[in-house]
């Protein structure tokens, strides 16, 4: 997935069974999720002070939820960042959370 900031940088989301993650110059940001029985529960989101500040949490929080509804999937949320994300500018993703 590619996503698009600002003054035409390009980020690269990539992800992994349990993981949507970017390297920017040698440093990662990351959020955790799993899947079972039809249900992402994304655990933790973690982006480093070096690259805080940018949007990068919300690039990986969007990728996640984009990548849970293409898949059919509800989404359980216990990282406070993605919930303060769909909070604030993405409620549209609220009726797919289980409680």
């Amino acid at each position: 997935m590619m996503y698009e900031r600002c003054l035409g940088t390009h980020i690269v989301i990539r992800h992994t069974r349990d993981r949507f993650y970017t390297d920017i110059a040698g440093v990662r940001a990351e959020l955790k999720y799993s899947i079972k029985d039809g249900v992402m529960t994304i655990h933790s989101t973690r982006v480093p002070k070096e690259l805080g500040g940018q949007g990068i949490g919300k690039l990986l929080a969007k990728a996640a939820l984009d990548y849970a509804l293409l898949n059919g999937q509800f989404i359980v949320i216990k990282c406070r960042f993605v919930q303060h994300y769909i909070d604030k500018y993405e409620p549209q993703y609220a009726k797919y959370i289980l409680n």
